[in-house]
């Protein structure tokens, strides 16, 4: 569970990335969605392009876990595909 609300970081590009957790409350302990700008974000990581280029991400909380299930596009590569 964040341990904030909200948090800005101020990046090198002058740019600044929010990060957001409502309603952060101690009963709300899963991510229910994600937005990254005000858009759906359906996977479970961020690149480093997504994260500097700034803007606002939202982690909306719930109390249940997430009844939709995560896709295998949801996982990056090296969780999501069997090493050789």
């Amino acid at each position: 569970m964040p341990l904030f609300d909200q948090a800005t970081l101020h990046l090198a590009s002058g740019k600044d990335l929010v990060i957001k957790s409502t309603p952060n409350a101690p009963q709300q302990l899963f991510v229910d969605k994600i937005t990254l700008n005000e858009e759906p974000f359906e996977r479970l990581f961020f690149t480093h392009q997504e994260l500097t280029a700034g803007g606002t991400l939202n982690f909306q909380l719930g109390i249940v876990p997430r009844s939709k299930e995560w896709s295998a596009d949801a996982y990056p590569y090296s969780v999501s595909q069997p090493h050789a």
